[in-house]
């Protein structure tokens, strides 16, 4: 069985979760967010997003700063949204780059304006080197909960990271990809109507020159 990190919020994911990938996520997540495993943590997004997930009063208008900044409160709370967030990347970017799988997890999960930066995300992780993440790895359930989608982490994530191709193919989904499946549909017929009219103009001088 693996040992819980000694500190407020690592206690809490073990606790919560058996599941090495979503444990790996939650606490990269919480330093990413709110910078700390331990607390306190300072207020983001002009004093609304608060916690270890700074999750955003504005979207989460039921949640009282209290409640964010409760470890076993907000864990809890994330742990759907980081659950649906883990089922997103690949088995294949788990084994091949963790730290990499738990990063985009936590995007997933946290909806930040713009990906991490990732010397950030190096930071962050190599603070948990050492961790035991233990339990299962296979698929997780649980279904989007309570994000932190207004505005970017403290300390502003002002850059977007590049994903490996895996994960970039099911980062484009839901109404993304169905818009370019349209403009592609729509650009062939374009181009098939275009073709026509072109050819169109160009037969008729033949037929005005061979007769009727």
């Amino acid at each position: 069985m693996a040992t819980a990190p000694a500190t407020p919020v690592g206690a809490a994911v073990y606790q919560s979760t058996s599941d090495s990938r979503v444990r790996q996520a939650m606490l990269l997540g919480a330093l990413l967010e709110g910078g700390s495993l331990t607390g306190p943590w300072q207020a983001g997004d002009n004093g609304l997003s608060w916690g270890p997930f700074q999750i955003y009063k504005a979207a989460h208008p039921d949640v009282t700063r209290a409640q964010a900044e409760d470890p076993v409160w907000a864990v809890r709370y994330m742990l759907p949204s980081y659950a649906a967030a883990v089922n997103r990347v690949s088995a294949g970017s788990w084994e091949a780059d963790p730290k990499g799988a738990a990063a985009l997890s936590a995007y997933y999960a946290e909806r930040p304006k713009r990906m991490y930066l990732q010397k950030r995300i190096d930071a962050a992780w190599s603070q948990l080197a050492g961790t035991d993440f233990g339990g299962a790895g296979g698929p997780v359930g649980g279904s989007p909960g309570g994000g932190s989608p207004g505005g970017a982490p403290v300390g502003g994530s002002d850059t977007q990271q590049n994903f490996g191709l895996g994960d970039l193919s099911g980062a484009i989904t839901g109404p993304l990809r169905d818009l370019a499946v349209r403009v592609a549909f729509v650009g062939l017929g374009l181009a098939l109507i275009t073709l026509g009219s072109w050819t169109l103009v160009q037969s008729r001088p033949r037929r005005a020159i061979g007769g009727p």
